[in-house]
């Protein structure tokens, strides 16, 4: 697979070209650009900088007012945060609506091990 440069696009010499190296597996294209992101465990994220992003799973974009605050304070201090989700559910011919407590942002990743410094890595099987 040819690249341009140490980069990880692809060539763009012509539109022949791109439109082949567009769907060409494993090439990576940029999502996000920011200062730094806090990446607790999968699909929970905060991407801070000029335009923040973030993501908690099961947590609502609606009702998700985490700030980079509690990302941090998840990660440093490991505690769990937890949220109130509700919601409609249909059973039958009813419809009953719910109050969960749950999990929405965690620490544990049960992959890898984070060292005493909270950024470096290790996988749990060697």
């Amino acid at each position: 697979m040819m690249f341009n440069g140490q980069t990880w696009n692809p060539l763009d010499c012509c539109k022949a070209s791109a439109k082949f190296h567009k769907r060409s597996l494993g090439l990576f294209h940029c999502k996000n650009v920011s200062r730094g992101v806090v990446a607790l465990c999968s699909k929970c994220y905060y991407c801070f900088g000029e335009e923040p992003k973030y993501s908690s799973k099961g947590v609502s974009k609606l009702h998700n007012n985490y700030t980079e605050k509690d990302y941090f304070d998840v990660l440093i201090n490991q505690k769990i945060a937890y949220d109130t989700s509700k919601g409609f559910r249909v059973k039958g011919e009813e419809i009953f609506t719910y109050v969960q407590n749950r999990k929405a942002l965690n620490y544990f990743y049960g992959k890898i091990i984070v060292s005493q410094d909270h950024v470096t890595t290790k996988p749990t099987l060697l």
